[in-house]
């Protein structure tokens, strides 16, 4: 024979009538936040400023001041008078590569949160075929196809 269980729901608060408050569920435990992707956190540093440090255009900056200083490099490098300096020249020149292929890398990354290529398919695809890519590739490839190479592509 069985024993009738009881059901607390069915229970009455002593002396009140009322039925009794259902027992506490145990605490839930906190969630953690949702972790970002690298990519987003990237994202966010160089195009969404905050306490009203405009990262990007100090980026964009830099990297002008980084192509002008290109240029000038390149043109001193024809200057004979200015053979000693050819290895700090090249130097510069493999600094500002390493410099542009991590600008490249980086916005190929981040191509997913931005705007104007996360709505595609591909946004990193999209985002190679992209004016300023292309612009970019033309800039840093000579330099890789020259490593492979045996004459200057520049």
């Amino acid at each position: 024979m069985s024993t009738p269980t009881k059901d607390p729901a069915l229970e009455t608060a002593v002396g009140t009538g009322e039925p009794a408050p259902a027992p506490k569920k145990p605490a839930a435990k906190p969630k953690k936040p949702a972790s970002r992707p690298l990519r987003r956190i990237i994202y966010e540093w160089l195009y969404k400023p905050k306490d009203g440090v405009p990262t990007r255009k100090t980026f964009e900056n830099y990297l002008s001041i980084l192509i002008i200083a290109n240029v000038a490099s390149m043109i001193l490098e024809t200057i004979p008078a200015l053979a000693p300096y050819e290895r700090w020249l090249h130097y510069f020149e493999l600094f500002s590569i390493f410099v542009f292929s991590g600008e490249y890398l980086i916005r190929l990354l981040i191509a997913p949160e931005d705007p104007d290529f996360k709505d595609s398919k591909s946004p990193r695809f999209k985002y190679l075929f992209s004016f300023f890519a292309i612009i970019d590739a033309l800039v840093i490839v000579p330099f890789y196809m020259g490593s492979l190479a045996p004459f200057d592509l520049r």
